[in-house]
């Protein structure tokens, strides 16, 4: 055991899934692990008809369409247009076709929705965008400046597994708070996947190696951190410029503000919330 985690009782302490990218997440108390992440995390993917990917950046409303996952499929609801109904879709639609989207850039072979799907979406959003599934064949390779080939991700920015931390993020709030912003920063406007809890205020941008539940994790590099953090992940609404001010003013990396470090398995199982963390390194 590590001597670090004993003395903190770093815990894991949620757990948040977003199966349609840059849409409203889903907490878990448990999730089991692929290759490319939590399992159902961001295997959707909005784009807009040239096949390039639409985040919150280009349209904050997508915090409101929520997603609910059952035994039997993915169901989506707009928060505020409940008039569109619940659009009913299954967990791994049949490739019919598939079409080349661009994330970044990665260009990638993806299985459109059809066009049932597609109304709904013009209906929920205004705006005419299709979705998108990234099927297991498909494999998306990480940045290998910082993984390993073979190390894939789904539709996340980048890497598999996002982590952040609450003391973390408590001392992001108290900076803020000392500027006479009284603005609330609320953890899900990080989007992260695994939240810690126990551990010193910004001791994850120190760790290299970690273990949850007995899993191994790799540390590859810190999550910088754009526009979206300052939309209130309820409403899409700007909150103006916070936490990007601040975190501008003391947790930079190459030049950029982050919040969370990203992460790759390196063993396979099943996590849970309350589970203990090790740093290993």
């Amino acid at each position: 055991m590590s001597k670090h985690s004993e003395a903190t009782s770093i815990t894991l302490t949620s757990m948040h899934l977003y199966p349609i990218k840059s849409c409203a997440g889903i907490d878990v108390q448990e999730a089991m692990l692929t290759p490319c992440g939590l399992r159902q995390d961001r295997r959707f993917m909005l784009v807009d008809q040239a096949g390039g990917f639409v985040t919150q950046r280009e349209l904050p409303m997508l915090a409101r369409l929520r997603t609910r996952l059952d035994e039997t499929g993915l169901s989506l609801t707009m928060h505020g247009r409940e008039a569109c109904g619940v659009l009913r879709l299954p967990l791994t639609p049949p490739e019919e076709t598939n079409i080349s989207v661009r994330i970044w850039e990665d260009t990638v072979q993806a299985v459109p929705l059809g066009r049932e799907t597609q109304q709904w979406l013009r209906d929920a959003l205004k705006s005419d965008l299709r979705l998108v599934f990234l099927p297991d064949r498909v494999a998306r390779p990480v940045d290998t400046c910082y993984g390993r080939a073979g190390d894939v991700v789904s539709f996340a920015d980048g890497f598999p597994f996002l982590l952040t931390s609450e003391a973390s993020l408590h001392a992001l709030q108290a900076r803020i708070h000392e500027t006479g912003n009284e603005t609330k920063i609320s953890m899900a406007r990080f989007r992260s996947n695994l939240v810690i809890g126990g551990a010193p205020a910004d001791a994850e941008e120190q760790w290299r190696s970690i273990r949850i539940g007995g899993i191994p994790f790799e540390v590859l590099k810190p999550c910088t951190r754009c526009m979206v953090t300052t939309l209130d992940q309820a409403s899409g609404a700007a909150t103006g410029p916070e936490p990007l001010k601040t975190l501008g003013v003391y947790r930079l990396w190459r030049g950029k503000p982050v919040f969370g470090q990203n992460l790759v398995a390196r063993g396979t199982g099943q996590l849970r919330v309350g589970q203990r963390v090790d740093v290993l390194e």
